[in-house]
């Protein structure tokens, strides 16, 4: 009995410590399971949403609903994909998009620009999307060999021709020159300056044909228009570029640096020419932000590999490169390959800046990025 009693206090005291250590180890994962559960993560997730038949029906209504003339049976599908997206992620929500592969994780500064609310994202992709909408009408009516005409789609307000035009007219001509298309109206309008009246002829429908008198202003952005004009004497100019770089020219001759397009069916074997011919770099022709096919890839990689430095910019007129996407091809797998990304630089100007810079001594993914960051 005694030796019984002097035993139970330390079997007791033993129990409490295994007690107290299990509370212990649970702790940090309690809070770690909150923290998974409560902080959201500035990212949010991309990933594939539905997808509808364009020659079927929506809500018992056909999505391409086509009047005044013959339509045909239709057979197959003709889908049109959409992506779906996630905001306010959680930090557990984010890890298992992120494990299962099935998303792809994106910046939210991407998606949603700082200063920009979500109300004037979903308004810019309305634009777009109404947009599409726009040009998918304008290739059917083509194709049904309607004549062409360029019709007015907005109006900026306040601006010079708010209560003259409207959303819809289509014009005819300016000054009295026939405009049968946007090349046209804006090769015209390249020859005139602010301050200067013009005459649109328009239609609207359901009216009479009318003739506005529109005083030209100035964009209030500054984007467009004649940097300068060349003279016999000098050079004028008229506004300041707002990106400039100073790179002494070292050498008579400069390196050869060559640009390869990328389209439906590239191979990568205009890259591998570009090689076997002596380039000393390459300048992509890519796709939207950045990106190119798998055939196109492995050539680029491959080129990298050979110690040619590889500019990424786009055939889209306007924007930036950027590496977002994670598919083999994508923008960010351009960059973990080693491959730079041109800014908002046109594939012509990509190449000189490269000339310069590799006759100049520069070279490796991290100093040309760089330059082409500036």
């Amino acid at each position: 009995m005694n030796r019984g009693a002097l035993t139970t206090p330390s079997s007791v005291s033993d129990v409490n410590r295994r007690i107290l250590t299990l509370i212990v180890a649970l702790i940090p994962i309690v809070v770690f399971g909150v923290l998974l559960a409560v902080v959201t993560v500035p990212y949010v997730s991309l990933g594939p949403g539905p997808a509808f038949d364009t020659l079927g029906e929506v809500d018992g209504k056909p999505v391409v609903d086509i009047k005044g003339t013959q339509t045909h049976p239709t057979t197959g599908h003709l889908d049109m994909t959409t992506v779906s997206q996630r905001d306010d992620l959680s930090l557990a929500e984010a890890l298992t998009l992120w494990l299962s592969g099935q998303e792809q994780l994106m910046p939210r500064d991407l998606v949603y620009p700082p200063g920009t609310s979500r109300e004037d994202v979903d308004k810019a992709n309305d634009a777009d999307f109404k947009e599409s909408e726009h040009n998918a009408e304008f290739a059917a009516l083509g194709y049904l060999k309607y004549p062409e005409a360029v019709t007015v789609v907005t109006l900026t307000d306040p601006g010079p021709s708010v209560g003259k035009l409207q959303a819809g007219d289509a014009i005819h001509a300016v000054d009295g020159k026939p405009v049968a298309t946007v090349e046209q109206f804006t090769s015209y309008l390249k020859t005139t300056k602010p301050g200067q009246n013009v005459a649109v002829d328009f239609h609207r429908k359901n009216a009479p044909p009318g003739v506005a008198h529109i005083t030209l202003g100035h964009h209030p952005k500054g984007d467009y228009g004649f940097l300068g004009e060349v003279d016999f004497d000098r050079v004028v100019f008229d506004r300041a570029p707002r990106r400039r770089q100073h790179v002494p020219i070292k050498v008579d001759t400069m390196p050869p640096v060559e640009i390869v397009a990328m389209y439906g069916g590239a191979d990568g074997s205009l890259i591998q020419a570009a090689v076997d011919h002596g380039a000393k770099g390459l300048v992509i022709e890519a796709l939207g932000l950045g990106n190119v096919n798998q055939p196109m890839f492995a050539a680029i990689k491959q080129a990298i590999g050979k110690g040619i430095p590889v500019v990424i910019a786009s055939r889209v007129p306007n924007g930036r490169v950027l590496p977002n996407y994670g598919f083999d091809g994508g923008g960010k797998t351009l960059v973990d390959a080693g491959a730079v990304m041109g800014d908002n630089l046109t594939p012509q100007k990509a190449r000189i800046l490269l000339m310069l810079l590799l006759q100049n001594g520069v070279g490796g993914q991290k100093d040309l990025q760089a330059a082409f960051s500036r």
